[in-house]
């Protein structure tokens, strides 16, 4: 059969939970909680009243059946403890320095005073790690929101118009535009200083229609864009070189000036 102390030390070991933790979680001073497990109840220098009250605690602490223990107690140990005990100051039964002493009260009262407060720090301290783990999680929640808000609110980063002839300071040239076949109606844009070609921003030039045997000179600066609904038939000819769009299917094409002059 097991004793009281056997009970103890296995529950606290089986739990992975050392003295010092046990000691700071239910207040009880730590060489009380080993007197308990070394069975030597003798070795807590206190009345009987409060060694039934510190037994109360750490059983609930470990989890095991405090009534049970009491039980236990009282046919293996109280009736071998019949030495008197003095009573003893304030500040050195609890771990915390707290006192169950002194209070007015009968010793025989004493075991009431462990009230629902006392005996609720022999709780194992998971509600409180889940009630910061809650706080933690809304905290970050909250940042994550704060930070959305603001990117919202901060709108698209500015971008400078991807427009390489930025005051069109190049020099003007000729550009002849041919038709390969029959003819194509054909819209000439100039670029212009702060506007973006490829996002269909530039000045209009000229607009009509190009048959095969009469191709359209332009003298132009910079970048142009050409837009037809033909444009695979459309030919670009300068400074006597000769291009052709690249993707034939597309509703425009852009037109650099030649590395070449």
């Amino acid at each position: 059969m097991q004793t009281i102390g056997e009970k103890l030390l296995e529950a606290r070991q089986r739990q992975g939970i050392s003295i010092r933790e046990a000691a700071d979680a239910t207040k009880v001073r730590g060489e009380f909680l080993d007197a308990m497990e070394s069975n030597q109840f003798e070795r807590i220098g206190l009345a009987d009243v409060y060694r039934r009250g510190f037994l109360k605690i750490y059983a609930k602490y470990l989890r095991l059946d405090p009534e049970r223990l009491l039980s236990d107690y009282a046919t293996q140990v109280q009736s071998r403890l019949t030495q008197p005990v003095a009573r003893r100051g304030t500040r050195d039964i609890f771990a915390g320095g707290s006192s169950l002493l002194d209070k007015g009260g009968a010793e025989e009262n004493a075991e009431s005073d462990f009230t629902a407060s006392a005996l609720g720090t022999a709780s194992r301290p998971e509600t409180d790690r889940k009630k910061w783990l809650l706080y933690g999680a809304c905290g970050l929640a909250a940042v994550v929101v704060l930070f959305l808000v603001v990117k919202l609110f901060e709108g698209p980063a500015s971008q400078e118009p991807a427009t390489p002839a930025q005051g069109l300071t190049l020099p003007f040239r000729e550009v002849t535009l041919h038709v390969e076949a029959g003819a194509a109606n054909v819209v000439v844009v100039q670029e212009m200083p702060g506007m973006d070609l490829n996002q269909g921003q530039g000045k209009k030039i000229w607009e009509g229609r190009i048959v095969r045997d009469a191709p359209k000179k332009f003298s132009v600066q910079g970048r142009m864009r050409i837009d037809s609904p033909l444009l695979k038939n459309i030919l670009v000819e300068q400074n006597g070189l000769f291009s052709r769009p690249a993707n034939p299917n597309a509703p425009a094409m852009i037109v650099d000036p030649p590395l070449i002059p």
